[in-house]
């Protein structure tokens, strides 16, 4: 501590530059060593989605195979299909667009309520992310007059 005057930082990653390459060498040394049950099983538990079932599973008490047929079943993905505005020389245009979300069907939805019971839903319900995704153009303003006194 003394070079630094008595205080020190660890996260102090000014210096630090990062390996584009690190998380692929990674990855390739863990396929290298884990078996492909093993992996799927560290990918698992290290999701998001998987840590948040397993804090509802603490906190309710659930039965971890609960946890893992809930997970397996929001691993199923869903295709929505929704209109969208997107702006195309200065016009907004109306367009229908289809893309891939986390987010549950209601089936899904319902099918969860019945494992997990109606408090541990609710608690679920909380954590599920809106995934629409954000606007990707700007829309473009239109000048108002000033109010004439």
């Amino acid at each position: 501590e003394e070079p630094f005057g008595g205080t020190m930082t660890i996260a102090d990653v000014s210096n630090y530059t990062q390996d584009p390459e690190a998380e692929n060498r990674y990855r390739q040394r863990l396929e290298a060593t884990l078996s492909p049950e093993r992996l799927a099983q560290m990918d698992q538990v290290q999701s998001q989605g998987y840590q948040n079932l397993a804090r509802l599973r603490d906190r309710f008490d659930l039965p971890a195979e609960t946890v893992d047929k809930a997970y397996e079943l929001l691993r199923q993905g869903t295709t929505v299909t929704e209109p969208a505005e997107t702006i195309e020389n200065g016009q907004v245009v109306q367009r229908v667009v289809t893309r891939s979300t986390g987010r549950p069907t209601e089936e899904q939805l319902n099918q969860l309520r019945a494992m997990l019971g109606d408090r541990a839903f609710m608690v679920f319900q909380a954590m599920v992310p809106d995934d629409r995704p954000p606007v990707q153009a700007a829309v473009p303003l239109q000048r108002v007059p000033p109010a004439r006194p």
